[in-house]
């Protein structure tokens, strides 16, 4: 029924679930978990898992699974 969204510095708790927040957010915001949404430029690397699964390592040292059932959403990352 929330989300927390994390940037920089802070993170806020918003009203919205994931589904309606990624319905207001733009292309440099892309889907690549049922509870991850990541911004596009803020991915230093990806590693796979051996599975299908990837890791995007994100520029504040997190990292965040990818799903492979989401991948048509997040393979523009692999190129």
């Amino acid at each position: 029924p929330y989300t927390i969204v994390y940037t920089k510095d802070r993170k806020y708790l918003c009203d919205d679930n994931l589904k309606k927040l990624e319905t207001k957010l733009d292309a440099t915001f892309l889907r690549v978990h049922r509870s991850f949404i990541i911004n596009r430029n803020c991915v230093t690397s990806i590693a796979s898992r051996k599975n299908g699964d990837y890791d995007a390592h994100l520029s504040n040292d997190k990292l965040v699974r990818m799903s492979r059932h989401l991948r048509q959403n997040w393979e523009s990352l692999l190129h």
